[in-house]
Protein backbone atom coordinates (compact mmCIF):
# COMPACT_ATOMS: atom_id res chain seq x y z
CA UNK A 1 0.00 0.00 0.00
CA UNK A 2 2.81 2.34 0.91
CA UNK A 3 4.61 1.49 -2.32
CA UNK A 4 1.44 2.09 -4.29
CA UNK A 5 0.96 5.53 -2.77
CA UNK A 6 4.61 6.34 -3.42
CA UNK A 7 4.26 5.31 -7.07
CA UNK A 8 1.12 7.40 -7.51
CA UNK A 9 2.82 10.40 -5.89
CA UNK A 10 5.86 10.00 -8.12
CA UNK A 11 3.67 9.67 -11.22
CA UNK A 12 1.65 12.82 -10.49
CA UNK A 13 4.76 14.69 -9.49
CA UNK A 14 6.24 13.90 -12.92
CA UNK A 15 3.09 15.00 -14.69
CA UNK A 16 2.99 18.13 -12.60
CA UNK A 17 6.62 18.85 -13.45
CA UNK A 18 5.94 18.50 -17.19
CA UNK A 19 2.91 20.78 -16.96
CA UNK A 20 4.95 23.37 -15.09
CA UNK A 21 7.60 23.29 -17.86
CA UNK A 22 4.95 23.73 -20.54
CA UNK A 23 3.39 26.60 -18.64
CA UNK A 24 6.79 28.24 -18.26
CA UNK A 25 7.48 27.82 -22.00
CA UNK A 26 4.10 29.33 -22.88
CA UNK A 27 4.76 32.20 -20.50
CA UNK A 28 8.07 32.92 -22.23
CA UNK A 29 6.36 32.90 -25.64
CA UNK A 30 3.69 35.28 -24.35
CA UNK A 31 6.33 37.63 -23.00
CA UNK A 32 8.27 37.52 -26.26
CA UNK A 33 5.13 38.14 -28.25
CA UNK A 34 4.21 41.07 -26.07
CA UNK A 35 7.68 42.55 -26.59
CA UNK A 36 7.29 42.22 -30.36
CA UNK A 37 3.67 43.18 -30.64
CA UNK A 38 3.31 45.68 -27.84
CA UNK A 39 0.65 48.29 -28.25
CA UNK A 40 0.07 50.20 -30.37
CA UNK A 41 0.11 47.76 -33.29
CA UNK A 42 -0.32 48.07 -37.01
CA UNK A 43 -1.48 45.38 -39.41
CA UNK A 44 0.76 44.83 -42.41
CA UNK A 45 -0.32 42.87 -45.50
CA UNK A 46 2.27 40.56 -47.03
CA UNK A 47 2.23 40.44 -50.83
CA UNK A 48 4.18 38.47 -53.40
CA UNK A 49 5.78 40.05 -56.50
CA UNK A 50 2.49 39.70 -58.36
CA UNK A 51 0.52 41.55 -55.69
CA UNK A 52 -1.17 38.41 -54.32
CA UNK A 53 -1.60 38.00 -50.56
CA UNK A 54 0.76 35.44 -49.04
CA UNK A 55 -1.15 33.21 -46.62
CA UNK A 56 -0.34 30.57 -44.02
CA UNK A 57 3.40 30.98 -43.77
CA UNK A 58 5.84 31.03 -40.89
CA UNK A 59 7.44 34.46 -40.49
CA UNK A 60 11.05 34.92 -39.44
CA UNK A 61 11.41 38.57 -38.46
CA UNK A 62 14.86 39.99 -37.72
CA UNK A 63 15.31 43.44 -36.18
CA UNK A 64 17.57 45.01 -33.55
CA UNK A 65 19.66 41.81 -33.66
CA UNK A 66 16.72 39.67 -32.39
CA UNK A 67 14.73 36.97 -34.18
CA UNK A 68 11.03 36.34 -33.67
CA UNK A 69 9.09 33.51 -35.25
CA UNK A 70 5.31 33.43 -35.66
CA UNK A 71 2.57 31.97 -37.85
CA UNK A 72 0.51 34.25 -40.06
CA UNK A 73 -3.24 34.21 -39.93
CA UNK A 74 -5.15 32.89 -42.90
CA UNK A 75 -5.88 36.39 -44.19
CA UNK A 76 -2.17 37.12 -44.71
CA UNK A 77 -1.98 39.93 -42.17
CA UNK A 78 0.88 40.49 -39.73
CA UNK A 79 0.46 42.62 -36.62
CA UNK A 80 3.58 44.60 -35.79
CA UNK A 81 4.50 47.04 -33.08
CA UNK A 82 4.49 50.50 -34.63
CA UNK A 83 7.98 51.07 -33.23
CA UNK A 84 9.26 48.80 -36.01
CA UNK A 85 7.87 51.03 -38.74
CA UNK A 86 10.41 53.15 -40.61
CA UNK A 87 13.20 50.94 -39.30
CA UNK A 88 15.31 48.38 -41.21
CA UNK A 89 14.09 44.81 -40.83
CA UNK A 90 14.55 41.48 -42.57
CA UNK A 91 11.57 39.19 -43.01
CA UNK A 92 11.66 35.63 -44.31
CA UNK A 93 8.48 33.68 -45.10
CA UNK A 94 8.46 29.89 -44.99
CA UNK A 95 5.73 27.67 -46.38
CA UNK A 96 5.53 24.24 -44.81
CA UNK A 97 5.26 22.37 -48.13
CA UNK A 98 8.66 23.53 -49.45
CA UNK A 99 12.17 22.60 -48.37
CA UNK A 100 13.58 26.11 -47.97
CA UNK A 101 12.53 29.69 -47.37
CA UNK A 102 10.01 31.07 -49.88
CA UNK A 103 9.93 34.89 -49.66
CA UNK A 104 12.40 37.60 -48.71
CA UNK A 105 12.21 41.24 -47.68
CA UNK A 106 15.08 43.39 -46.48
CA UNK A 107 14.45 47.08 -46.00
CA UNK A 108 12.41 49.66 -44.14
CA UNK A 109 8.74 49.10 -43.32
CA UNK A 110 6.98 52.22 -44.54
CA UNK A 111 3.52 51.21 -45.79
CA UNK A 112 0.72 48.92 -44.69
CA UNK A 113 1.76 46.39 -47.34
CA UNK A 114 5.13 44.71 -47.86
CA UNK A 115 6.17 43.35 -51.26
CA UNK A 116 8.27 40.17 -51.02
CA UNK A 117 10.79 38.62 -53.41
CA UNK A 118 10.30 34.91 -54.14
CA UNK A 119 13.49 33.08 -53.21
CA UNK A 120 15.24 29.76 -52.85
CA UNK A 121 18.00 28.67 -50.52
CA UNK A 122 21.47 27.41 -51.41
CA UNK A 123 24.46 25.92 -49.63
CA UNK A 124 27.76 25.27 -51.32
CA UNK A 125 31.44 24.38 -51.09
CA UNK A 126 34.40 25.51 -53.17
CA UNK A 127 37.08 22.92 -54.06
CA UNK A 128 40.29 22.95 -56.05
CA UNK A 129 41.08 20.28 -58.64
CA UNK A 130 42.51 18.03 -55.92
CA UNK A 131 39.19 18.22 -54.06
CA UNK A 132 40.64 20.40 -51.29
CA UNK A 133 38.29 22.98 -49.79
CA UNK A 134 39.29 26.57 -50.62
CA UNK A 135 38.74 28.95 -47.73
CA UNK A 136 38.19 32.70 -48.23
CA UNK A 137 37.59 32.29 -51.96
CA UNK A 138 35.96 35.27 -53.65
CA UNK A 139 32.34 34.68 -54.66
CA UNK A 140 30.21 36.23 -57.38
CA UNK A 141 26.45 36.01 -57.95
CA UNK A 142 24.87 36.99 -61.28
CA UNK A 143 21.11 36.46 -61.24
CA UNK A 144 18.42 37.34 -63.78
CA UNK A 145 16.23 39.07 -61.21
CA UNK A 146 17.45 42.03 -59.17
CA UNK A 147 16.76 41.79 -55.45
CA UNK A 148 17.76 43.30 -52.11
CA UNK A 149 19.48 40.08 -51.06
CA UNK A 150 22.97 40.64 -49.67
CA UNK A 151 25.11 37.86 -51.12
CA UNK A 152 28.22 36.60 -49.32
CA UNK A 153 31.47 37.96 -50.76
CA UNK A 154 33.74 35.10 -49.67
CA UNK A 155 33.58 31.53 -48.49
CA UNK A 156 34.30 30.90 -44.83
CA UNK A 157 37.69 29.55 -43.80
CA UNK A 158 36.43 26.02 -44.45
CA UNK A 159 35.43 26.82 -48.04
CA UNK A 160 31.66 26.83 -47.46
CA UNK A 161 28.94 29.41 -48.05
CA UNK A 162 25.17 29.77 -47.92
CA UNK A 163 22.76 32.33 -49.28
CA UNK A 164 19.27 33.07 -50.45
CA UNK A 165 18.78 33.51 -54.21
CA UNK A 166 16.00 35.11 -56.24
CA UNK A 167 14.04 32.66 -58.35
CA UNK A 168 15.13 32.15 -61.96
CA UNK A 169 18.59 31.62 -63.40
CA UNK A 170 21.74 32.45 -61.44
CA UNK A 171 25.44 32.03 -62.17
CA UNK A 172 27.60 31.50 -59.11
CA UNK A 173 31.36 31.89 -59.48
CA UNK A 174 34.32 31.47 -57.16
CA UNK A 175 37.99 32.28 -57.57
CA UNK A 176 41.20 32.19 -55.59
CA UNK A 177 42.79 34.77 -57.90
CA UNK A 178 44.46 32.23 -60.18
CA UNK A 179 41.73 29.69 -60.90
CA UNK A 180 37.99 30.13 -61.28
CA UNK A 181 34.94 27.91 -61.21
CA UNK A 182 31.32 28.53 -62.17
CA UNK A 183 27.99 26.80 -61.83
CA UNK A 184 24.66 27.65 -63.48
CA UNK A 185 21.50 26.93 -61.52
CA UNK A 186 17.81 27.60 -61.99
CA UNK A 187 15.76 28.16 -58.87
CA UNK A 188 12.13 27.61 -58.08
CA UNK A 189 10.44 29.22 -55.10
CA UNK A 190 11.19 27.34 -51.88
CA UNK A 191 14.03 25.25 -53.35
CA UNK A 192 16.88 24.21 -51.09
CA UNK A 193 19.93 23.17 -53.09
CA UNK A 194 23.51 22.14 -52.50
CA UNK A 195 26.18 23.04 -55.07
CA UNK A 196 29.89 22.34 -55.43
CA UNK A 197 32.18 24.71 -57.30
CA UNK A 198 35.48 23.40 -58.63
CA UNK A 199 38.25 25.87 -59.46
CA UNK A 200 39.34 24.26 -62.73
CA UNK A 201 39.88 27.11 -65.19
CA UNK A 202 42.54 29.78 -65.44
CA UNK A 203 41.39 33.31 -64.66
CA UNK A 204 41.17 35.01 -68.05
CA UNK A 205 42.92 38.31 -68.49
CA UNK A 206 40.65 41.32 -68.59
CA UNK A 207 42.90 42.89 -71.23
CA UNK A 208 41.06 43.67 -74.44
CA UNK A 209 43.13 43.52 -77.67
CA UNK A 210 41.08 46.39 -79.07
CA UNK A 211 42.62 48.60 -76.38
CA UNK A 212 46.07 47.77 -77.77
CA UNK A 213 44.95 48.69 -81.29
CA UNK A 214 43.53 52.00 -80.09
CA UNK A 215 46.72 52.71 -78.16
CA UNK A 216 48.90 52.02 -81.23
CA UNK A 217 46.77 54.26 -83.47
CA UNK A 218 46.82 57.11 -80.95
CA UNK A 219 50.58 56.71 -80.46
CA UNK A 220 51.25 56.83 -84.21
CA UNK A 221 49.07 59.93 -84.56
CA UNK A 222 50.99 61.65 -81.78
CA UNK A 223 54.31 60.74 -83.36
CA UNK A 224 53.11 62.04 -86.72
CA UNK A 225 51.83 65.30 -85.24
CA UNK A 226 55.03 65.87 -83.30
CA UNK A 227 57.31 65.11 -86.25
CA UNK A 228 55.31 66.94 -88.89
CA UNK A 229 56.57 70.42 -87.94
CA UNK A 230 60.08 69.02 -87.63
CA UNK A 231 59.95 67.74 -91.18
CA UNK A 232 58.75 71.14 -92.30
CA UNK A 233 61.57 72.80 -90.37
CA UNK A 234 64.09 70.52 -92.03
CA UNK A 235 62.77 71.51 -95.43
CA UNK A 236 62.83 75.20 -94.52
CA UNK A 237 66.28 74.86 -92.99
CA UNK A 238 67.54 73.26 -96.19
CA UNK A 239 66.35 76.24 -98.21
CA UNK A 240 67.80 78.65 -95.68
CA UNK A 241 71.14 76.79 -95.71
CA UNK A 242 71.26 77.35 -99.47
CA UNK A 243 70.63 81.04 -98.87
CA UNK A 244 73.38 81.13 -96.24
CA UNK A 245 75.75 79.33 -98.58
CA UNK A 246 75.13 81.87 -101.30
CA UNK A 247 75.80 84.76 -98.88
CA UNK A 248 78.98 83.15 -97.56
CA UNK A 249 80.43 83.04 -101.06
CA UNK A 250 80.42 86.85 -101.11
CA UNK A 251 82.34 87.18 -97.81
CA UNK A 252 86.07 87.54 -97.27
CA UNK A 253 88.06 84.93 -95.38
CA UNK A 254 87.72 86.60 -91.97
CA UNK A 255 83.97 87.01 -92.31
CA UNK A 256 83.62 83.41 -93.52
CA UNK A 257 85.53 82.08 -90.52
CA UNK A 258 83.33 84.13 -88.15
CA UNK A 259 80.11 82.83 -89.74
CA UNK A 260 81.37 79.24 -89.64
CA UNK A 261 82.30 79.65 -85.96
CA UNK A 262 78.87 81.04 -85.06
CA UNK A 263 77.12 78.17 -86.88
CA UNK A 264 79.40 75.57 -85.25
CA UNK A 265 78.51 76.90 -81.78
CA UNK A 266 74.75 76.67 -82.23
CA UNK A 267 74.31 80.31 -83.26
CA UNK A 268 75.30 81.49 -79.78
CA UNK A 269 78.73 82.95 -79.04
CA UNK A 270 80.53 86.09 -77.88
CA UNK A 271 83.10 88.38 -79.42
CA UNK A 272 85.61 87.27 -76.78
CA UNK A 273 85.19 83.61 -77.76
CA UNK A 274 85.58 84.45 -81.46
CA UNK A 275 88.74 86.50 -80.81
CA UNK A 276 90.43 83.82 -78.71
CA UNK A 277 89.33 80.88 -80.88
CA UNK A 278 90.11 82.40 -84.29
CA UNK A 279 93.08 84.54 -83.18
CA UNK A 280 91.70 87.76 -84.70
CA UNK A 281 93.06 90.98 -83.17
CA UNK A 282 90.56 92.81 -81.03
CA UNK A 283 90.53 95.99 -83.14
CA UNK A 284 90.19 94.06 -86.40
CA UNK A 285 87.43 91.86 -84.98
CA UNK A 286 85.49 94.86 -83.73
CA UNK A 287 85.62 96.48 -87.13
CA UNK A 288 84.58 93.28 -88.97
CA UNK A 289 81.67 92.62 -86.59
CA UNK A 290 80.38 96.17 -86.97
CA UNK A 291 80.49 95.79 -90.75
CA UNK A 292 78.64 92.44 -90.62
CA UNK A 293 76.02 93.91 -88.31
CA UNK A 294 75.46 96.81 -90.69
CA UNK A 295 74.86 94.28 -93.47
CA UNK A 296 72.21 92.58 -91.30
CA UNK A 297 74.27 89.39 -91.26
CA UNK A 298 74.63 89.21 -87.50
CA UNK A 299 72.92 90.58 -84.42
CA UNK A 300 74.89 91.80 -81.42
CA UNK A 301 73.55 92.25 -77.92
CA UNK A 302 75.70 94.16 -75.44
CA UNK A 303 75.64 93.25 -71.75
CA UNK A 304 78.22 95.46 -70.07
CA UNK A 305 81.56 94.63 -71.62
CA UNK A 306 80.23 91.35 -73.08
CA UNK A 307 78.99 91.17 -76.68
CA UNK A 308 76.63 88.30 -77.50
CA UNK A 309 76.61 87.45 -81.19
CA UNK A 310 74.27 85.38 -83.36
CA UNK A 311 73.29 85.18 -87.02
CA UNK A 312 70.34 87.24 -88.14
CA UNK A 313 67.00 85.42 -88.25
CA UNK A 314 66.78 85.49 -92.02
CA UNK A 315 70.08 83.58 -92.29
CA UNK A 316 69.34 80.86 -89.69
Amino acid sequence: MIMSLYSIRKKYKGILGINIMKMAYLLVLILLSSSVYGAPERSVTLLDSGGEVIREVVVHLTYFGEVSRMVLSRDGMLNLDESLLNKPVRILLDKSRTDGMDYYFNGVLEDNAVLFTPISQIRGDVHDELDNLVGNANLGFDCDHISSIKFPEKTDRYGSFSSYLPTGKCVISATDGKLIGRVDIENMIGDSKVVNLVLDKQVSSSFNPYYLLIFVVVFLLLVYMLNKPRIKNKSTRKKENKKLGAIVKTLNDTEKSIVDYIVANGNKTTSSDIRHSLGIPKTTLSRVLDRMESKKMIEMEREGKLKKIKLSDWLK
